[in-house]
């Protein structure tokens, strides 16, 4: 079991009012779902370094330093910095798809929805938010580019196993991996898109595989329908690319 405390606060175009009050505790006995954030889905925000006495606290000055020192050494590691694509949320069997922009901002709506189907073997009660882009090679039959490291990898079905795609994503370090149906599916997620299973009565794709072969996977492994991999893949492949050698971060001798 576990217990939560809400607070409630209004948002329309004027902005955000105050927030209410904590409410009780509210127990529930729903398992703990945990939500992974990578790459592009982050949320940091510098603090404001003060250039008078109070920046002889270094409680103050402090999380300025570790913001900017982070950001440096990311330009360290071009393949981490780069925005390649928008942001994939997987979760309750959903996949949606955000915005830079926009991701995690209330009222705003994904740029597209569809149902995802679980692999047997994914772990439970795991989700993922992060950047999304494609599998290099698109089947992900081999290791897989650098630049999936903390974001999500989509790639294509084809005849390569899933747990092969898999593993190549999760030794690349993705976060998560969508799989795109080639379309033998149809329109459903059912034993005639893969054998074994049916998504209606909450069954995993590839139940039937062996147990050992998944027994090193951690990550969430989906497979969504051509139809809406096609619409994925347009997103990803009309999102606006970003230089690190554009990003430009000032750092005073103060810090």
């Amino acid at each position: 079991r576990h217990a939560y405390i809400f607070q409630a606060a209004a948002y329309n175009r004027l902005g955000l009012s105050e927030w209410s009050p904590p409410s009780e505790p509210i127990a529930t006995a729903c398992a703990l779902h945990t939500l992974v954030h990578g790459r592009g889905a982050q949320r940091n925000f510098a603090h404001h370094h003060l250039h008078d006495e109070n920046e002889k606290d270094p409680d103050l000055w402090a999380p300025a330093r570790v913001f900017v020192t982070s950001a440096i050494s990311l330009l360290h590691e071009s393949h981490l910095s780069l925005h390649l694509g928008p942001i994939a949320t997987v979760r309750d069997n959903k996949l949606q798809i955000w915005s830079h922009e926009f991701y995690g901002q209330p009222l705003r709506p994904p740029l597209y929805r569809c149902e995802a189907w679980f692999a047997h073997w994914s772990p439970p009660q795991i989700s993922v938010a992060a950047e999304i882009i494609r599998a290099q090679p698109i089947l992900a039959n081999a290791p897989l580019q650098k630049e999936l490291y903390h974001r999500v990898a989509i790639a294509n079905r084809g005849d390569v196993p899933f747990v092969v795609k898999a593993k190549h994503a999760q030794r690349t370090g993705a976060l998560a991996l969508v799989i795109a149906d080639d379309g033998r599916c149809g329109d459903s997620l059912d034993q005639y898109c893969v054998p074994g299973a049916e998504r209606a009565r909450g069954e995993g794709f590839a139940a039937l595989d062996n147990p050992k072969q998944w027994s090193s996977i951690h990550i969430p492994i989906v497979l969504i329908l051509k139809k809406d991999a096609d619409e994925v893949f347009r997103l990803v492949d009309d999102s606006t690319y970003f230089s690190p050698a554009s990003t430009t971060i000032d750092v005073s001798d103060e810090l």
